[in-house]
């Protein structure tokens, strides 16, 4: 059994689950929320990790300070996401990690949304790792 699917082969199951996690990212990045249905029903945050390259616009200072400012992306339908930083929530940037952890506000299709982001000092590369909206 791969992924919860017994009767489709791995290959499959793994396309499968990629499909349905950009359908997600798509579901939010165009302002949807999840409703999930209880006594009385409630509105839930959609929270979603991912793991996409992003390409970075930022400035360094001269004692080695990241700042992120723009940042975009290929959404599943190969459109080009551009997103401009409104707010930096909140940043980790310590020498003895592997990489630099930020938490960024920014607004997308008329709604403020929060992105994390990683840059890895080695491979010198920028990830969107969440969007929270």
């Amino acid at each position: 059994m791969f992924c919860g699917f017994q009767n489709l082969d791995a290959g499959f199951a793994v396309c499968l689950v990629y499909k349905q996690m950009f359908d997600m990212i798509k579901y939010i990045l165009r302002g949807g929320r999840q409703e999930r249905k209880q006594t009385g029903g409630t509105i839930m945050e959609s929270i979603l990790c991912v793991d996409i390259p992003v390409q970075m616009i930022s400035c360094t200072d001269t004692n080695g300070k990241i700042t992120p400012m723009r940042f975009r992306f290929r959404d599943r339908n190969d459109e080009i996401i551009t997103i401009n930083i409104d707010k930096i929530i909140s940043t980790d940037q310590q020498c003895s990690s592997l990489g630099a952890n930020f938490v960024c506000a920014a607004s997308l299709y008329g709604s403020q949304k929060t992105f994390q982001l990683r840059y890895n000092y080695y491979a010198h590369e920028w990830r969107m790792s969440g969007i929270r909206g």
